[in-house]
């Protein structure tokens, strides 16, 4: 006879896969982990926008880089060296990344305990990577298009010293 599992039980092979998202639980990869669900917009180049939509796309981008970070530990440091690469369509200029990134950089400073603006605990370095990977959206009449992909990746290095 079979059992039914109820929601939240957590018996078998489930137990695994519950424990990798414990939060806190896992080392964070020398690879840098991709922030998802987040447009990274420059804002230099989003022309007039409404302070509404632009306070939700703040906190959509915090949000998903908390969610992005949530399962690992923090390093032990400071000193950290932090790179922001944005992995974007066409190639951006270097103030308009930093610019970009800033929303992302603010919840990776809370996430480990230090302020953005402190140089002798961090250093931040921002870079950019060329895709081509589009996927489908619905646009606001109800038509669906094909859009390029924005994403983030956040590298965490200790020590002051850049592997790039």
């Amino acid at each position: 006879m079979s059992r039914r599992r109820r929601r939240g039980d957590a018996s078998g092979d489930d137990a695994q896969a519950v424990a990798a998202v414990v939060p806190g639980s896992l080392a964070l990869p020398a690879s840098g982990v991709l922030v998802a669900g987040a447009r990274v917009v420059n804002p230099a180049n989003a022309g007039f926008e409404n302070w509404r939509r632009r306070h939700d796309r703040t906190r959509a981008q915090r949000a998903a880089t908390a969610a992005a970070l949530l399962a690992y530990m923090r390093p032990a440091g400071p000193p950290f060296v932090v790179v922001l690469t944005w992995i974007h369509s066409r190639v951006a200029d270097d103030d308009g990344v930093a610019s970009a990134c800033k929303h992302f950089r603010d919840e990776v400073a809370r996430w480990l305990g230090i302020s953005d603006g402190n140089r002798a605990a961090a250093r931040w370095e921002y870079g950019q990577e060329l895709s081509n990977e589009q996927h489908d959206v619905r646009g606001v009449d109800g038509k669906w298009r094909r859009q390029y992909v924005s994403q983030l990746r956040i590298q965490v290095l200790t020590g002051m010293a850049s592997q790039r």
